[in-house]
C-alpha cells in the first residue's frame, strides 16, 4: 500500500526537487533544465489496444500496470509546473524551438548529427540569457 501512495505522490515530483535544491538543503541556488521536447509539448494518451495488451502482460504486477496507466497524465502535469516555474523566473529551461523529428532509437547517423547542431544552437542562442540566470558577467565571473 505504501507503493501506491508514493506512486500518487509523484505528480508534485518537480515542486519536491525545485524546493529541495533552492531551499539550501542541497545547497544549490540555481536550477537550469534541459528538455528535449519543444515548448508547449504534451504526451497523448495510449491507444487502448496498447493499454489492454499491458494490462494483460502485466496482471501480476497491479503496481507496475497501476503506474503505467499514470505515465501520461504525470508527464504533462510535470512539464505544467515546468513551465510555471520558467515563467516565474525560478528556473531557467532549456529546449528546442521546434519539434524533434528524431526516433527513440534513432539509426540514421545524418539525423543524429542534425539533433546535435540543433542542441548546439539552442545553446548558443540562449547563453546569454542563461549566464544572465545565473548571475554571470560577460567575462564569466560572478
Amino acid at each position: 500500500k505504501d507503493k501506491l501512495e508514493l506512486i500518487d505522490s509523484e505528480i508534485s515530483v518537480v515542486r519536491l526537487i525545485y524546493d529541495l535544491y533552492l531551499t539550501g538543503e542541497l545547497g544549490y541556488k540555481k536550477i537550469v533544465v534541459v528538455l528535449t521536447r519543444e515548448d508547449g509539448y504534451r504526451k497523448t494518451s495510449r491507444k487502448q489496444a496498447v493499454v489492454r495488451m499491458y494490462h494483460y502482460l502485466y496482471r501480476n504486477f497491479p503496481n507496475l500496470v497501476k503506474r503505467m496507466d499514470l505515465v501520461t497524465s504525470h508527464y504533462n502535469e510535470m512539464q505544467e509546473e515546468i513551465d510555471q516555474l520558467e515563467k516565474s523566473g525560478q528556473i531557467f529551461v532549456i529546449r528546442p524551438k521546434e519539434a524533434v523529428l528524431v526516433k527513440r532509437i534513432e539509426k540514421n547517423i545524418d539525423k543524429l548529427r542534425d539533433l546535435y547542431q540543433i542542441g548546439t544552437n539552442e545553446v548558443e542562442s540562449t547563453w546569454d540569457k542563461l549566464m544572465n540566470y545565473l548571475e554571470y558577467d560577460e567575462k564569466g565571473e560572478r
